[in-house]
């Protein structure tokens, strides 16, 4: 997945007057995007498992 991030120039500042705190709040690192995003993806997929799962254990009991 890829993100674009839009950089808002507030009150005519130039980006190296921004403060570096406000610049790591405004922009998340791309290695940080993806670990977010692979974690989700390993979510996924197991609960997608434990959804199959279920549904097995609710056919033999009730199907």
């Amino acid at each position: 997945m890829k993100v674009n991030y839009v950089v808002l120039d507030e009150e005519g500042e130039s980006p190296g007057d921004r403060p570096k705190e406000k610049e790591n709040e405004t922009m998340l690192p791309a290695a940080e995007d993806w670990k977010k995003e692979a974690d989700l993806a390993d979510e996924i997929r197991r609960l997608r498992e434990e959804v199959a799962r279920l549904r097995a254990v609710v056919e033999r009991c009730c199907g």
